[in-house]
């Protein structure tokens, strides 16, 4: 039962037809690991800030030259739109 279990297990996942021992592991989960890298990288870039938030879609603020939201640009405060 539970050999028919890992058996169709790898089949649906692609593991039991492969063209060497190493080639399934390397272009499976091994080879996925530049694309997280990228997307951790990216949203590190382009991240507000300030400790706490999340807003990833930011400018850069003049003043502290870093990215920001619209909620913590330092323009927003000079104009003295409340948050």
């Amino acid at each position: 039962m539970l050999h028919s279990i890992l058996h169709a297990l790898l089949h649906y996942t692609g593991g039991d037809n492969g063209s060497g021992p190493w080639y399934l592991e390397l272009s499976g989960s091994v080879g996925d690991i530049p694309l997280f890298a990228a997307a951790i990288v990216l949203i590190r870039k382009h991240n507000c800030h300030v400790k706490g938030c999340t807003s990833i879609i930011t400018h850069t603020d003049p003043e502290v030259h870093a990215p920001a939201c619209k909620r913590h640009h330092s323009l927003r405060h000079k104009r003295g739109v409340p948050q």
